[in-house]
């Protein structure tokens, strides 16, 4: 009897726990926005089709043009060490 107790109040504890974080995911998504990876992606595009991932004009208009909404030019300040990465992050 007390093995079939501890394991319900497992499971009770388990749904509790992904009730809780379903919750805080839904809960993120109008507090903070995601804007890191759309500044990532229109950098990594902008330096696949030959731009400059630094420049603002063409960051705002890669966004603009993927239909991002409520785009902004959020650069991307790292080096360019980090071209690499950028590429990949473009290819998605």
């Amino acid at each position: 009897m007390a093995v079939r107790s501890r394991t319900k109040l497992r499971w009770c504890l388990c749904a509790g726990l992904t009730l809780l974080l379903l919750w805080q995911v839904a809960r993120m998504r109008t507090v903070a926005p995601v804007t890191d990876l759309v500044a990532y992606w229109s950098a990594a595009r902008v330096l696949l089709d030959g731009g400059n991932p630094y420049s603002s004009a063409q960051l705002l208009q890669t966004e603009v043009t993927a239909g991002v909404e409520g785009a902004r030019d959020i650069l991307v300040r790292n080096p360019a060490v980090d071209a690499r990465v950028l590429r990949a992050t473009g290819r998605i």
